[in-house]
């Protein structure tokens, strides 16, 4: 019989191997394919899973803005019941696997989002009309992206080892990075000095860009491992995760660092909570970060109190949160997306289809909750979903 001790080590291992799998990623496909229900499959079972990307081939079109291959499939559910309701419409993105990634608000109405597997950034109106628009090069795979302060979409290349940038208009730019010990371009953010704000997998650095298309990066001081996500404190400073340090770190514009380590307390056995991930800043002021390791999540005030809040159902994962425009804390969870109040409560709602859960999520123009699912998986995934917000049961 598994004892609370055995359960609670054999968690551990699972967080290490976790982080060493997170710490050797080539791309955010890799991380996903290495995570949650996929993890232990045999080598034959991958050449099966990964055989219709390896046989692809490439497309001809450059940008495709075609109306009639705008919504390929829209499908609605009712939300499963967990103490929430809401509606859920899925829109398929063009393309057996683009693997979308990550998706934000725009300032010409519109979502914009990365796929990483077909090199695109995609457009979605909240219709759900979808755009493509094609990188000049392949294999770079698009990343996170962020709203900047000149109204341009700004992505990062995880592979390509730029800064790309895509108008409301659909032209592409982009600019490379100066060569760096390790690491690529991982999360970015709008900061309070009129630039791009990002930061470097593997390394203690972070970057900036204006709109320009002028980019420094330097080394944060005192810091030993990589911030991992990256946004801009309503203090007017940059706070970002420290992943495998289990830190949150404060980061003004002069370039002055503080660090918050996370208290050990934090340790619920016999779970393990670990590894913040995503942040964003809150409606009430502070902070809020979810763990990838935990299925908690964490709220930070700008002086460096820490509050972990935990749902039995909720299972909150750490790959996305965001300020929803509610007013409340939006968190992916494993299989369903997750709403979190000012007070910590916690309020799930499942979405349908079996796939592991969305990638990124923000709130949209039309007041709803717009998130990603990349992996196309028995006939869900490989899409953009929109969640219309319903009264909780």
């Amino acid at each position: 019989m598994c004892n609370g001790r055995l359960v609670g080590a054999l968690n551990y291992l699972d967080v290490m191997v976790g982080k060493i799998r997170m710490q050797h990623r080539s791309t955010v496909t890799r991380c996903r394919l290495a995570s949650g229900t996929f993890r232990g499959l045999p080598v034959l079972v991958w050449l099966v899973i990964l055989m219709p990307t390896l046989l692809r081939p490439p497309a001809a079109v450059s940008k495709i803005v075609s109306a009639a291959h705008a919504v390929a499939s829209v499908r609605a559910a009712p939300g499963s019941p967990r103490g929430a309701s809401g509606r859920v419409t899925e829109y398929v993105v063009p393309g057996a696997n683009s693997g979308p990634v990550a998706i934000a608000q725009g300032a010409d109405g519109n979502l914009w989002f990365t796929e990483d597997i077909a090199d695109k950034i995609g457009r979605i109106t909240p219709q759900g009309q979808i755009t493509e628009y094609r990188l000049p090069e392949r294999h770079v795979a698009p990343f996170r992206i962020a709203l900047g302060p000149d109204s341009n979409l700004w992505f990062t290349e995880f592979r390509g080892h730029r800064i790309g940038r895509i108008t409301p208009r659909g032209r592409i730019t982009e600019y490379a990075l100066p060569p760096t010990p390790s690491g690529n371009a991982n999360s970015i953010t709008p900061g309070p000095d009129g630039k791009l704000w990002f930061t470097i997998s593997g390394s203690p650095a972070i970057g900036t860009i204006t709109p320009a298309g002028r980019v420094s990066i330097f080394t944060l001081r005192g810091v030993t491992s990589a911030p991992e996500a990256i946004t801009m404190g309503p203090d007017g400073a940059l706070w970002f995760t420290d992943y495998f340090g289990d830190r949150i770190g404060r980061l003004t514009t002069r370039g002055d660092v503080r660090e918050f380590a996370l208290p050990r307390s934090l340790q619920r056995p016999p779970y393990v909570v670990g590894s913040p991930s995503p942040i964003t800043a809150g409606a009430d002021g502070a902070l809020w970060f979810t763990f990838a390791f935990g299925g908690a999540v964490g709220r930070i005030t700008r002086d460096g109190q820490v509050k972990v809040f935990w749902s039995a159902n909720a299972n909150v994962r750490g790959e996305a949160i965001t300020r929803g425009p509610d007013g409340n804390v939006w968190a992916t969870s494993e299989g369903g997306i997750s709403k979190v109040a000012p007070n910590g409560t916690i309020t799930r709602y499942d979405l349908p289809g079996p796939y592991e859960g969305p990638t990124d999520i923000t709130g949209g123009p039309d007041g709803n909750i717009w998130f990603v699912v990349p992996d196309r998986q028995f006939g869900y995934g490989n899409s953009i979903g929109r969640l219309s917000l319903g009264k909780a049961n």
